[in-house]
């Protein structure tokens, strides 16, 4: 850490409670520059410093929470009690994924540890994809950091069977989305508004089966 930034660290105390005012145990908090995280004790408190512009409080089952560092913070994290997406009626997959989209479209892509299939669509602007990618070490079921970072506008929600579905504006217009499993995603990124209305009915039309 340089001189600057030990300069420039805030104290940070905060209780992390969920909808009913009951302390949360185990909610990761950290910078959203920096890949040091922390967890919240049993009476859902923590006690730190940051040099990070914002923190986010994650959590299993919770929306995630993104709050600018400081001393006393009370986060209350909203629970996700309704399903990431509408549930398959089949199970696990034969290719081992648990995401599905449309069968019929999008072109299949293949290399040694991972596979997958893009998706489409043309506006005046270009072509514009959507893509489902899986493989052995294809995703740790987390949105990239980076977009987290430069996001504008963000707003993410971790489910309690594994599923993270997430959300976000980059500074120059760009919208993306994701939604992830350890090994598997769905995401694309684009600037064109009409592209990215596209995008949303396929990515809105993707099922996900139940876990094992």
């Amino acid at each position: 850490m340089s001189l600057l930034q030990v300069l420039a660290l805030t104290a940070v105390s905060a209780l992390v409670v969920d909808d009913d005012g009951a302390p949360l145990e185990g909610v990761a908090v950290a910078g959203i520059d920096s890949d040091r995280w922390t967890v919240t004790a049993a009476d859902g408190r923590f006690k730190g410093s940051s040099s990070s512009p914002r923190l986010a409080f994650r959590k299993a089952g919770y929306q995630t929470v993104i709050v600018k560092p400081a001393e006393g913070m009370v986060i209350v994290m909203p629970s996700a009690a309704a399903p990431a997406i509408t549930r398959c009626r089949w199970e696990r997959n034969w290719d081992g994924t648990r995401f599905e989209l449309p069968g019929n479209g999008g072109r299949e892509f293949h290399d040694v540890d991972y596979s997958g299939r893009s998706y489409e669509v043309k506006t005046a602007t270009g072509r514009h994809y959507l893509q489902h990618g899986h493989g052995p070490l294809w995703s740790f079921g987390n949105p990239e950091e980076s977009d987290l970072r430069k996001s504008v506008e963000y707003e993410e929600t971790r489910y309690k069977d594994g599923v993270t579905r997430a959300r976000g504006t980059l500074p120059d217009g760009t919208r993306w989305r994701f939604l992830g499993l350890f090994g598997e995603t769905i995401s694309y990124a684009t600037k064109d508004a009409e592209a990215a209305r596209k995008l949303d009915a396929i990515f809105d039309a993707a099922c996900v089966a139940k876990p094992d």
